[in-house]
């Protein structure tokens, strides 16, 4: 059963107690499959490695 889920504003929540290795484990899985993407295109679209610059040019 998962201890931890993401809500609507990308934050972790839980209802455990305690901060256990596994808990933590379970949060990182979460970013990685969740969260991590989003971030990466976000962080290209901030350097300006914008998908529109990599695509071959069209001819005119």
């Amino acid at each position: 059963m998962s201890q931890i889920s993401l809500n609507k504003r990308k934050l972790f929540t839980t209802s455990a107690e305690e901060v256990t290795a596994e808990l933590v484990s379970e949060a990182v899985e979460l970013h990685q499959s969740r969260l991590l993407r989003g971030y990466i295109e976000n962080e290209n679209m901030y350097m300006s490695k914008h998908d529109i610059l990599k695509a071959p040019k069209k001819d005119s």
